[in-house]
């Protein structure tokens, strides 16, 4: 079995992909983002559910 998160109303917790920690996760809008985060995001990618 694998858990990469559990929903607590209109945020998540889960293990993040980059820092390899859990967090409290939140949806991010658009007009959010940054060329940095963006850039970051882009360069790890989520692991598989198997």
């Amino acid at each position: 079995m694998s858990v990469k998160s559990i929903r607590l109303g209109t945020r998540r917790f889960q293990k993040c992909p980059v820092h390899q920690r859990w967090e409290l996760a939140r949806v991010v809008t658009e007009d959010e983002w940054s060329e940095e985060i963006v850039a970051e995001a882009a360069a790890h990618r989520d692991s598989n559910i198997i």
